[in-house]
């Protein structure tokens, strides 16, 4: 059953629903199995994104400014803004809108 729950999550067949299955037939808490979906999916790309720019782009979505950004992670402005243009070339999008739906679309957030 697990591997069948596996294959539809890799597949995104009902994503929501299959994680929660697989999260409790795995006994992993939900949090650590959204993680481990992430990191999964971040695999897929042609450059994966690292742990500093998945923690960006979870800022980009919470809807926090880039100098808010910075202050959270106590970096500077400027290197806030270099980790936006890579994580939007790796994801192969041009703003922070794209951004967020592409985060969504690869289950990143």
């Amino acid at each position: 059953m697990e591997k069948l729950l596996e294959t539809a999550s890799r597949k995104n067949m009902h994503s929501q629903f299959t994680r929660q299955l697989l999260t409790a037939f795995s006994g992993i808490p939900a949090k650590l199995q959204a993680e481990k979906d992430a990191q999964q999916q971040n695999l897929k790309l042609v450059e994966p994104l690292t742990r500093r720019e998945i923690e960006v782009l979870r800022l980009i979505t919470e809807g926090l400014s880039n100098k808010e950004i910075a202050q959270k992670l106590d970096i500077s402005l400027r290197t806030v803004k270099f980790y936006g243009t890579s994580i939007y070339s790796k994801l192969g999008i041009s703003g922070r809108t794209q951004a967020i739906r592409k985060a969504k679309e690869l289950g990143l957030v």
